[in-house]
């Protein structure tokens, strides 16, 4: 499924990243961290997500929830997504999110293309945990699913009617 996002879509993911990505960096000052990414790294890496999120929304047919908190899902209340310009990229869930969300919730993969943005597939977390591949990265455990493993958007869709 290819969403192509129109420029009014596009402004509407740079104000979100933007106010994002000063509250990482705000978050980051108060707790004196040494190791926090620069605004613009931050800033790139909320475009693409927001990207994403506003992509599935659409395509879904529900609302764009992630501007709503950082802790609310991403779309329609109950989905979360993850974005990346690697056209192989994989769908990485932080282990951490074995804790925070519920074992059903779907996760999507979406892949970045200027304006385009593909939604590759989806998992629920249960399965992410079961199905994907664990690694430590910079002390953090993360889970990869392949994309070729990832169920297709239409079964999420129909899930949902």
């Amino acid at each position: 499924m290819i969403i192509e996002l129109s420029p009014a879509q596009m402004l509407e993911c740079q104000e979100e990243a933007v106010y994002r990505a000063e509250s990482y960096v705000d978050a980051t000052r108060r707790k004196n961290m040494k190791d926090g990414l620069s605004f613009e790294t931050v800033l790139r890496y909320n475009v693409d997500g927001c990207m994403g999120e506003l992509a599935c929304a659409a395509g879904l047919g529900y609302d764009w929830t992630g501007p709503d908190s950082p802790s609310a899902y991403d779309v329609g209340g109950y989905i979360e997504v993850r974005s990346t310009r690697y056209r192989t990229g994989k769908l990485i869930v932080k282990e951490a999110e074995r804790d925070k969300r519920d074992r059903h919730t779907p996760y999507v993969l979406a892949i970045i293309s200027g304006s385009a943005v593909r939604l590759a597939g989806w998992m629920s977390l249960e399965d992410v945990l079961d199905k994907g591949y664990h690694y430590w990265q910079k002390g953090q455990k993360f889970i990869a699913v392949q994309q070729a493993d990832l169920y297709d958007m239409e079964i999420l869709r129909m899930e949902d009617e």
